[in-house]
């Protein structure tokens, strides 16, 4: 029998939020760290010699408490979907400044001064003699 007093693991999601850990049977107390939040404690799990794989939530409605859903499992639910909506509105927010900021037009001035006259330029070269036109009647 192998007894660890304490130990660490670290698991880095994929894109697409989904993490893996191999770990020997034994009870273990598990740890939520989310960059820009206090760690939160989500409860403890039991891998047995005989569990299969399984999710986190798999392990964790396995123990004897389970039907009182850890608090910060939800807690970090609602810290998500807060960020969602947070950046949802954002979005939205950034597009409605972009079409404000497309057809933005202010108070029409008043007329300006025509400013001076300037010199006269050069006369250009004279174009090329044109085509004899119809002839008119005889008078």
């Amino acid at each position: 029998e192998t007894v660890i007093a304490t130990t660490v693991a670290y698991g880095m999601p994929e894109e697409t939020g989904s993490y893996s850990m191999d770990v020997e049977p034994g009870i273990y107390r598990v740890t939520l760290n989310t960059e820009g939040y206090r760690p939160s404690y989500v409860g403890d799990i039991v891998v047995r010699e005989d569990s299969s794989p399984g999710t986190l939530n798999k392990f964790l409605m396995e123990m004897e408490d389970a039907p009182y859903y850890p608090k910060a499992l939800s807690e970090l639910e609602a810290v998500v979907q807060s960020i969602l909506h947070r950046a949802e509105s954002a979005a939205s927010e950034a597009e409605e400044a972009r079409k404000r900021a497309a057809s933005a037009r202010g108070p029409r001035g008043e007329k300006g001064d025509t400013g001076a006259r300037g010199e006269r330029g050069i006369t250009g070269p004279q174009g090329p003699k044109g085509e004899t036109g119809a002839r008119g009647p005889a008078g």
